[in-house]
Formats: C-alpha cells, structure tokens, sequence
C-alpha cells in the first residue's frame, strides 16, 4: 500500500472541493460537533448495482459492464480486498454504498404492489481502492492506494495530491439552488385511517409495533444531480450528525445526517445501537432537560425500544458465538441537534465461520425501522404506506480489507434523483400510542431536514 502525505486541514471541504465532480463519491464523517477521524473516496475500480431478482450490473471503471446473477451478498464477499498488513485505517480501500430498504422485501419473500414506481437499483456499492483519510485528532490527512489501484485512477491521485499542496484554504462548494417547498404524500386523514388499522392489527395479535412513516416530495428542474454536494453542504452543516454519509451514484444521489448505527463488526465483535424513543430539544436549558427526563421515564418509549432490543438479539445472534449476545446498555439518552433519542446497544463475538457481509445480510433491514415481528411489520408497512421507502429506512455501510464492517440506518435522509428530492419520517406505532403525538413525531423528524434545504 502507497501513502501520499497531505496537507491538513479541519474542514474536509476543502478536500471535497477538488474532487466535486468525481463519479462515485462517498464520504464518511460524524458531524463537525464530534469529529475524529473521517475518509473520503471516489473513481471506485468495480460499481455493482443490485437490479433485483437476482441480477447485478457490473460496471469496471473506464471500461466494460456486464450482467451476473446469483445472490448479491455472496458476490460482494468475493470482491472483499485481501487484508493487507499495511492498511491500519478505517478505511483504506474496500467495498462501500448503500442498500435500499425496499432490498429487504425482495429478501424477506414481501410481494410490493408498488414495485414499478422506481426504477432505482435496490442496492449501489463500489470497490474503491483508495480513500482519503482525514484524521482530526492527529491534525493529518493522507491517500491511502491499494497496490491493486488501476494506474489511471493513481495518475488522478497524484494531480489530486499536487493541486492540495498547492491550494489555498478556500471553499470552493458552490452554492445550492433553491428547494421552495415540500409536499407530503400522506395527508393527516389518510394517515389517521392508516393508524386505526395498524391498531387493529396490534389488538388482533399480528404485530406488537410497527413503523409507520409518511414522504415529503420537492421537485424542480434546478434539482439536478450536480447540486448534491452543494445541497449536501447545507444539510450537513445544519444537522452534524455521528454516521453521516454522501454518496453519489449513476441514478441518484443519497445525503444522509444519521444519527443511528446499524451494525459495526470490528476485530471480531458485533455491535449494533437501535433508537427507538424520541422528543423534540426544548426551547430552553430547563425545558429541554424535562424533555429528556420525560423521554427516560416514559414507560412505553421503554417498552418499544425493549422489543426492538429483543428482536435484534435475535438477528445478530445468527452470527455471534453461542452465549456470547448482551445488551450493554439499555435506554441510554443521546441528544442531537433537533430531537432526543433512546439508544440501547448490544453486542456479540463473531463466528469464525462468518463473514461481517453475512453479519449485515441476516439483519437487515433494521429492526428499528421496521417493527416486530419483522416480516408481518414489513407486510403491515408495505400494505398501509403510501410509497415506496426507497433508500429510507436502508442502511450505508463500508467494509475494509480486514473484514471491519460499521453501517448506519438510513434516517435523516434525503434522496436526489432526476430533480426530485424524497425524505421521509415516523415512529414506531404500539398498543397504547396515540395518533397525534405520533402524527407530529413524524414531522419533528423531518422539520428541521427540509427547512436547512428551503431556508436562505
């Protein structure tokens, strides 16, 4: 493995600013209230875009595309990197992307009736053999390239290297065009009928919770692919959030300001920190500590983010070592810029026999996003929800040449596909939920997504 020496900078705009226009961009960081280290990459060697039912377009950079079948999982666990001794990073090359949520219906045997709105591949994920480390608690930045790195993706690596020791401390992101207003796809009626009926199944013993969400829609013509780093710019900035991601694809581009881990495999350990629980910051220092408080004492936020800890054992535990799932810490309240959440986190020891692709494959998709049981919740959402979740409610996820593997749920997350731009919200509905409270929990979620976007 090569590394080139960088200058350094704190703001990694600076480094995204040189490579705006790359295809394949991905960026990995944890907002700029909490940072430590973060990777940038681009130019991936291999894109494979997951078509469904079992196909795979297959493009190699600067040359041809094919076509396989077979299971998307498995083919990309036989285009993991082999470790390389050298690579310490937490990325320095390897698979990277995201999945779909709707991926998860074809996974879990679901019929959609709405299969035909999105032309969108369910899944997007490049081999990227170089990223570009940023290492804020060190105060360095470097290229990290894969002795496998094509010599024409090294020639644009070094002219990137050239430009940076030459440059200035300027930001070159461009400004983003105007978003003037979002539509959602499901009225306060529609979603008040949507409601009863998942009650009545909660009451029938179908299910004991079910995420419900709604989809907010802008679209203009000035909403081209092109402005996603400048959107992205202004959705970053407002909501700094710890398992952010921006990636570009060939169909659309994904902005996402998560605040919730998926699944992390890192030297063997399994880790997975599912939210379920939520309240709006308070106005003021008083108001948003009862906010807090009331959340942590809220018997049914407890109960529903229980079940979620329950299912996910249960999904984790199919990799792990006999014995070895625990829960190590259980309603934990974390703050974030525009709401309070409750996080519990449980881990494991991996399998020798498996991979951390297999890992994310038998959870997903997340059960907090879903409900539980798992598959009946995703048949109750496929039947009451007005759209199709896309991207929402998916997962981001890179894994490096020894194996680690860290993903976020795709929350707080926008979507930009031919000058349309999705976002979505909801909760998590129980027997003892209330209609409004959870009505405008959906919108709390988004409120602050959509005004970063249409606010001056």
């Amino acid at each position: 493995m090569q590394f080139i020496t960088l200058p350094y900078s704190e703001n990694p705009w600076l480094y995204l600013s040189k490579i705006a226009d790359w295809p394949g961009l991905i960026w990995y960081h944890n907002g700029k209230e909490d940072r430590h280290q973060e990777w940038i990459s681009a130019l991936p060697s291999r894109n494979f875009e997951y078509l469904g039912a079992g196909k795979t377009k297959i493009s190699h950079y600067q040359a041809h595309t094919e076509f396989r079948d077979g299971d998307f999982f498995d083919l990309l666990k036989a285009e993991t990197p082999c470790p390389d001794s050298d690579d310490k990073e937490p990325f320095g090359g390897g698979l990277a992307g995201h999945l779909a949520y709707d991926l998860g219906l074809e996974m879990h045997n679901i019929r959609s009736t709405r299969s035909a709105e999105s032309l969108a591949p369910l899944a997007v994920v490049g081999l990227y053999e170089w990223s570009l480390q940023i290492n804020h608690s060190k105060g360095s930045a470097q290229l990290c390239i894969q002795d496998s790195c094509p010599g024409s993706i090294r020639s644009a690596l070094s002219e990137l290297a050239d430009n940076l020791r030459n440059t200035s401390e300027t930001n070159m992101i461009s400004s983003a065009p105007a978003v003037t207003e979002w539509h959602c796809a499901m009225d306060k009626p529609y979603y008040e009928n949507a409601f009863h009926q998942l009650k009545d199944y909660i009451v029938a013993g179908d299910v004991y919770q079910v995420n419900l969400t709604r989809q907010w829609v802008s679209e203009s013509a000035d909403l081209k692919q092109e402005s996603d780093l400048a959107l992205y710019y202004r959705l970053s900035h407002a909501m700094p959030a710890p398992f952010s991601v921006f990636h570009r694809t060939d169909s659309h581009s994904l902005l996402s300001v998560s605040p919730e881990r998926f699944v992390q495999v890192r030297d063997g350990r399994i880790m997975t920190q599912p939210i379920k629980g939520t309240r709006p910051r308070g106005k003021t220092p008083a108001e948003d500590k009862l906010q807090s408080k009331e959340l942590l004492n809220s018997e049914k936020d407890r109960a529903e983010n229980l079940m979620i800890v329950d299912l996910l054992r249960n999904d984790i535990a199919k990799n792990a070592q006999p014995g070895s799932v625990q829960v190590d810490k259980l309603f934990e309240v974390q703050s974030f810029r525009n709401v309070h959440h409750l996080v519990s986190t449980i881990s494991a020891v991996q399998k020798t026999t498996s991979h951390s692709l297999d890992i994310l494959r038998d959870a997903f998709p997340g059960g907090s996003i879903t409900g539980a049981p798992k598959k009946r919740a995703m048949e109750v959402i496929e039947e009451l929800e007005t759209t199709n979740r896309g991207n929402y409610c998916g997962c981001s996820f890179y894994i490096n040449s020894r194996g680690d593997l860290d993903s976020n749920i795709l929350i707080r997350t926008i979507t930009l596909t031919d000058g349309r731009l999705t976002c979505s919200g909801g909760g998590g509905i129980v027997h003892d939920s209330e209609v409004q409270a959870e009505y405008d929990e959906s919108a709390v979620k988004v409120q602050r997504l959509l005004s970063s976007l249409t606010e001056k």
